[in-house]
């Protein structure tokens, strides 16, 4: 019906068109005929104005709600599941990190800027740390015979006043109680001056220690990260700790239970932030599962606690044999149940040693691994998204894992493979991995007792200090070669 209308007053709008006529009788009667028309289309247009606004309304009102929605047809994409895929980082760590409480709270320390004079020119590393370790042990001894002499006074004056007390008491001897008052008073005065001396004695043993600790390590680093390593602006802190999140984010460990680091160093490789720290890492324990190497006792002891809790699920069956089989497999949930519970609060050291982080980052969709097979090294348990890639002329020693196949064989070149070679385990360096993601890049370097302990009673080791230095020279040579 309103079609019909608009046609109708388009019909009519031609007619009234303006035109020029002479004023004849025959343009007058048109003139007149023309003006009713008028009126009729002028009626006929009110109403359909009317029709058109209200239609117009209801437009305004959707394109309203449309414009709070903010709903563009051009601005949708169609994502395929690949393409979801694609954008999904697969070196996204996920796992369980349960920390402990610490025992007693450390503020960290101030950094310290390591300075090479340390070492001088034409002395061996060894020579530098032996020096320090004699000159600290002996004055550690005297303080120790300084501390035997002061509880010797403390007893002397106890028994002082035991004898005297004996000595003086009883019948006839009430003129004596002079000595008895005598001897007690220089007694008490005796102890109480010996109480404070061993307290100054115990401060300074205290900072005499922790200097000589702090010397040390200090002695090391300035060693291990001289000026031909590249590492620049190099600074050391005695109680910072590790990033935990440095750590989670490997990909490594699928449930970490405590980390416990000191001895942080911080400075820049090639224009990037290169920290190491002194770790250890406390993990579920599922890892007995995954040792490459031989387990310590501690580890034989969970492995000897499974084979237990499997004997006794073993007679539980046994005893068993005539239940139904649907009570049967309700009972073997419990059993699983109870030995993964058994596993989850055993902890086992999944980690001693240096850990060393790089601000390495690869694209979300990228993540690789590179495990060095040692004596109490495990592999890794987080595996999600990760699968084993065989790379050619990779030693044997050395298992690759990766998010992406085709990326791990293109970053494996020549030279990447020579330095991953070149870790070699022996009965100081245990073993470690290398992590890559878009985290970062984190490598952990499992050390023997020898090689973290500062000298102090046993005479200097330079050895133990070289294996330090010379694996963390490969990491940095690793940093260096898949840069190129």
């Amino acid at each position: 019906m309103a079609e019909k209308k608009v046609t109708q007053t388009e019909g009519t709008k031609k007619k009234t068109a303006p035109r020029k006529t002479t004023k004849s009788t025959t343009a007058k009667k048109a003139e007149v005929e023309n003006k009713d028309l008028v009126q009729e289309a002028v009626s006929e247009n009110v109403e359909v104005t009317e029709e058109v606004k209200v239609e117009e309304n209801k437009k305004v009102e959707t394109t309203e709600v449309v414009e709070n929605i903010e709903v563009k047809p051009e601005d949708v994409e169609i994502v395929t599941s690949s393409q979801v895929e694609e954008k999904v980082d697969k070196g996204a760590a996920e796992g369980e990190y349960n920390p402990r409480k610490p025992t007693r709270h450390e503020e960290p320390t101030a950094f310290e800027k390591v300075d090479d004079s340390i070492i001088p020119e034409n002395v061996s590393v060894g020579t530098v740390l032996e020096d320090k370790r004699v000159g600290t042990f002996n004055k550690y001894k005297k303080f120790r015979l300084y501390g035997a002499l002061i509880v010797s006074g403390i007893l002397v004056g106890v028994i002082a006043i035991i004898l005297a007390v004996f000595f003086t008491q009883g019948e006839g001897k009430e003129n004596l109680a002079w000595v008895l008052w005598t001897v007690a008073s220089i007694s008490v005065v005796l102890i109480i001056g010996m109480f404070f001396l061993r307290r100054m004695v115990d401060k300074k043993t205290q900072t005499l220690i922790t200097k000589h600790v702090l010397d040390c390590e200090m002695t090391t680093i300035a060693f291990v990260y001289d000026k031909d390593s590249g590492v620049e602006d190099r600074r050391l802190s005695m109680t910072s700790k590790v990033k935990d999140e440095d750590v989670t984010n490997a990909h490594y460990f699928a449930t970490i239970n405590n980390i416990q680091s000191r001895f942080r160093f911080e400075g820049k490789y090639l224009n990037r932030a290169y920290s190491d720290c002194e770790i250890s890492v406390s993990v579920s324990g599922d890892l007995v599962n995954s040792l490459t190497g031989i387990g310590n006792a501690e580890q034989q002891i969970i492995v000897e606690n499974k084979e237990k809790v499997a004997e006794e699920l073993k007679e539980k069956a046994e005893e068993t044999k005539e239940v139904s089989e649907e009570v049967k497999q309700e009972t073997q949930p419990q059993n699983k149940q109870q030995e993964k519970k058994v596993r989850k609060f055993t902890s086992i050291c999944g980690l001693f040693g240096k850990y060393l982080s790089y601000d390495l980052c690869l694209n979300n969709n990228q993540g690789i691994i590179f495990v060095f097979r040692g004596k109490e090294t495990f592999l890794p348990n987080y595996l999600k998204n990760y699968s084993e890639i065989k790379i050619e002329n990779l030693s044997d020693d050395v298992v690759c894992y990766s998010t992406d196949e085709e990326f791990a064989k293109t970053l494996c070149k020549k030279e990447v493979i020579a330095v991953l070679n070149s870790f070699k385990h022996d009965n100081l360096f245990y073993g470690g991995f290398i992590s890559m993601n878009s985290h970062g890049t984190s490598c952990a370097l499992n050390f023997s007792d020898d090689v973290l302990e500062i000298p102090f009673a046993k005479v200097v080791n330079e050895s133990v200090i070289q294996c330090y230095k010379d694996n963390v020279s490969k990491f940095l040579e690793f940093l260096k070669v898949v840069q190129e």
